[in-house]
């Protein structure tokens, strides 16, 4: 699938979905950390999207998603990205997986 984008305020968020049109088990939301891009995740992302949905972005300030003009780069910031990803995807359900600063935004 091509990269998507959702609105965050003043900054544009770049996604990718991938997987099959009916897949089994819940979504998984994949976030990368700190000096990492949605990249980071492409042997993830091809290895889980054969049967379940997989989505992948770019946080605020990485890779094709834009930098925060207020720079605000909060945890709190952060984590609202992660929901504007999930309504513009329609997800009401899903899984989180986070490596480093990713990680760290699940524990909020």
């Amino acid at each position: 699938m091509a990269i998507a984008t959702a609105e965050a305020g003043e900054v544009t968020l770049a996604y990718e979905e991938t997987g099959p049109d009916s897949p089994t088990g819940d979504p998984l939301i994949l976030i990368a950390g700190g000096f990492m891009d949605m990249d980071h995740w492409q042997f993830q992302a091809d290895a889980l999207a054969g049967d379940r949905r997989v989505i992948r972005f770019d946080q605020r300030g990485h890779g094709l998603t834009g930098s925060a003009l207020d720079g605000d780069y909060s945890r709190e910031a952060f984590v609202a990205d992660v929901d504007r990803v999930t309504v513009a995807v329609g997800l009401d359900r899903f899984v989180l997986v986070g490596d480093s600063m990713g990680g760290a935004m699940l524990l909020k």
